[in-house]
């Protein structure tokens, strides 16, 4: 009796550690004539980007519909399943996707897919960990400041910054008083020299906007920059870069706030018509009332920063100030 409990405790086991064999095996396979794709390894990561893609090695029996990569911070993404994907153009061959809008400090899983009329096959998964996100600064008499403006698209929480791509989007967005990013234009390439634009309602929301160890700067901190500069009318000659700017409108950037002609996003979602060059805007959390609030604003043909009260649903940069 002994060795039969014995025998069926052993049988038990081996059925238990099949199916969980079976079970890590469970992946969905892939549809019969559909493409073969390989991941490529993720390289040039940064605090919200990294660089991955793929190679077809076999369209299949059909030719290739989509490709692209899809991420997310839970293993075996797929793309009716993510965080994130690219679509890139319909060809075999070598391809090169980049993930963007990541977290910092924050483990993703990626994969590489292609789809043909037989259906979506994937590559094997790669693993990474985005990096520490950290910020060049500047100091002004009693003031640390970031050296450019702010780039990111999740709030302290970790709950993603909802961003507003159409005009509509934006428009309802600050209709109903919640928070908004773009990029200017709505083009990436964009961020990576002037940052995001955001909507007051994201600057002031209470799961935390600004990186930990900054915040965003009240008026009377503006104030203050501008008094340490030699005042109002001088200060954005001082604050402003030396390239960039439309009609010989360049700063001596003497303070080294390297303040850029970064452009704004209006009420309505729409983009100004002259582009970047001309102007830049700064939010404050001081709000003027329940329609404006306070920014700080440099101009192509003033050597003046100018604090005005605008509609708190415009799309402005943002610079942090240390704590």
């Amino acid at each position: 009796m002994k060795n039969l409990s014995t025998q069926l405790i052993t049988l038990l086991v081996f059925i238990a550690l099949l199916c969980g064999s079976c079970d890590d095996k469970s992946e969905e396979a892939a549809p019969e004539g559909s493409p073969e794709i390989v991941t490529t390894p993720v390289s040039k990561i940064t605090h919200n980007s990294a660089q991955s893609g793929g190679t077809i090695t076999d369209t299949g029996l059909s030719d290739v519909t989509e490709r692209g990569v899809v991420w997310s911070t839970s293993s075996d993404p797929k793309i009716n399943e993510n965080e994130g994907m690219t679509t890139n153009d319909f060809r075999d061959g070598d391809f090169t996707s980049i993930l963007s809008e990541l977290a910092s400090e924050t483990k993703y899983f990626v994969r590489a897919y292609a789809t043909n009329d037989e259906g979506t096959a994937y590559g094997e998964e790669e693993a990474f960990t985005t990096s520490v996100q950290s910020f060049e600064t500047v100091t002004i008499g009693d003031q640390v400041w970031m050296l450019k403006n702010l780039d990111v698209s999740v709030f302290q929480n970790g709950d993603s910054i909802p961003r507003a791509k159409t005009d509509a989007e934006w428009e309802k967005a600050g209709e109903e008083g919640t928070p908004a990013w773009c990029y200017f234009d709505n083009d990436p390439a964009n961020g990576a020299l002037y940052g995001k634009l955001y909507n007051w309602y994201a600057v002031i929301d209470a799961r935390g906007f600004a990186p930990e160890g900054w915040h965003v700067p009240s008026k009377e901190e503006w104030d203050l920059l501008a008094e340490t500069l030699g005042g109002w009318e001088v200060a954005g000659l001082k604050m402003k870069s030396t390239t960039g700017w439309i009609e010989n409108g360049n700063g001596t950037n003497e303070s080294g706030f390297t303040g850029l002609p970064a452009s704004l996003r209006e009420l309505d979602g729409y983009f100004p018509i002259n582009g970047i060059g001309g102007k830049t805007r700064w939010w404050s959390t001081t709000p003027e009332n329940d329609l404006n609030s306070y920014s700080g604003r440099l101009s192509y043909g003033k050597d003046r920063i100018e604090i005005w009260r605008q509609g708190k649903s415009n799309g402005f940069s943002v610079r942090c100030i240390k704590n």
